[in-house]
């Protein structure tokens, strides 16, 4: 018993003395200046970016010759200019356009036709899985909040009157959490630009006008009085099988959007919103 325990020590020994020798010998020192990069950085690792998280985002940055083509959605320009100064760069990763995080239902108090009362898990996709839910609109959002527990900026809330998902633009990110989460596609990632207005459409209802404003007052009835007030022509609608009748909801390209306001009081609905990037 004893020789067993004296030779598995030996081996022990030995097994050690290998692995340290191996360790140092093809160890790998990380750049300093990744944990300093990292630290600028949020930290919440949502992958807007396109890295895996906020440190490979840094190794990239120590990696890279220049800024240009990395940003960060959760930092500011601020962030970027210190990073870029840390690592003795170029700021050019100072991009003219964001992603952001958009509700496509506006349901209101009292808009909405309930038909049901649902008793179950507070769950979105537990809702969306046995149908319209409560409500006789069975493309809008079901407001169980799933998606404000997916996302790591605090900025998506449930209005506590209308049980609508309401996003705060300055948080968001454009991280997509919140779009993958969603059962019904209700919430969408747009691009929009930096600090400008934008407008989009707060409606998901992919059914013609009269049924669907039947199932939501809110709802977009496809009637064309915003494309026709839009000097930009940012506003488009689908079309059926004529190539003519225009199909809801409308589509508005936040990229040509001048944010001038026109087309919000044109809606007889009031399915278009403005918002900020």
């Amino acid at each position: 018993m004893m020789w067993a325990a004296i030779v598995l020590g030996v081996i022990g020994v030995v097994a050690a003395g290998l692995l340290y020798v191996v360790a140092r010998r093809f160890s790998v020192d990380d750049d300093p200046r990744i944990d300093q990069v990292e630290g600028l950085l949020p930290g919440a690792n949502c992958g807007g970016c396109g890295f895996s998280g906020c440190r490979a985002f840094a190794q990239a940055c120590c990696n890279a010759t220049s800024l240009e083509g990395l940003s960060c959605p959760g930092s500011d320009r601020s962030t970027m200019g210190r990073i870029a100064s840390a690592l003795g760069l170029q700021n050019e990763s100072c991009p003219d356009v964001r992603k952001v995080a958009t509700v496509g239902c506006g349901a209101k108090c009292g808009g909405r036709q309930d038909v049901a009362l649902y008793d179950g898990p507070a769950s979105c996709v537990a809702v969306a899985a046995i149908g319209s839910g409560e409500s006789l609109c069975s493309y809008g959002c079901v407001g169980m909040g799933d998606c404000v527990g997916v996302c790591p900026f605090d900025a998506i809330s449930v209005n506590s009157e209308t049980k609508i998902p309401e996003v705060d633009h300055s948080r968001c990110t454009g991280c997509g959490r919140c779009a993958e989460r969603c059962p019904r596609s209700v919430i969408s990632i747009r691009q929009v630009r930096v600090q400008a207005v934008f407008t989009y459409v707060a409606c998901s209802n992919a059914s013609p006008g009269q049924l669907a404003v039947k199932a939501c007052r809110s709802a977009c009835i496809a009637c064309g009085k915003c494309e026709r007030v839009c000097a930009s022509s940012a506003i488009t609608f689908g079309r059926c099988g004529d190539g003519v009748s225009r199909v809801a909801p409308a589509r508005i390209d936040a990229m040509k959007c001048t944010g001038c306001g026109m087309c919000g009081p044109a809606c007889p609905t009031g399915a278009i919103r403005m918002a900020e990037g």
